[in-house]
């Protein structure tokens, strides 16, 4: 905890946006994902190399995998601190 207080003037609203962010996070893992299978095929998929993936026929999938899963995590934090930067305006 000692370590986020260097980067984290109050923790208590990140976890408040945190909470708050849940359900829209979770429409957009919906949205990019479908369900948790599709979720554990893109993962697998972008953790093969590009050169194992192309010798199974899978390179292109492997790269939109990797497209999706870095653009879900972009959109996850960029929301998360949106709230934490509003919250720390309203409230502070």
């Amino acid at each position: 905890m000692s370590d986020l207080l260097t980067f984290v003037d109050h923790p208590w609203i990140l976890g408040a946006a945190i909470c708050l962010a849940i359900p829209v996070i979770w429409g957009y893992w919906r949205w990019f994902f479908g369900d948790a299978e599709d979720f554990a095929t893109d993962l697998e998929d972008a953790a093969y190399r590009d050169w194992i993936n192309l010798l199974r026929g899978r390179y292109w999938e492997g790269e939109w995998a990797e497209v999706k899963i870095i653009w879900f995590v972009i959109i996850s934090g960029g929301f998360v601190a949106a709230l934490y930067a509003i919250g720390v305006r309203v409230f502070y």
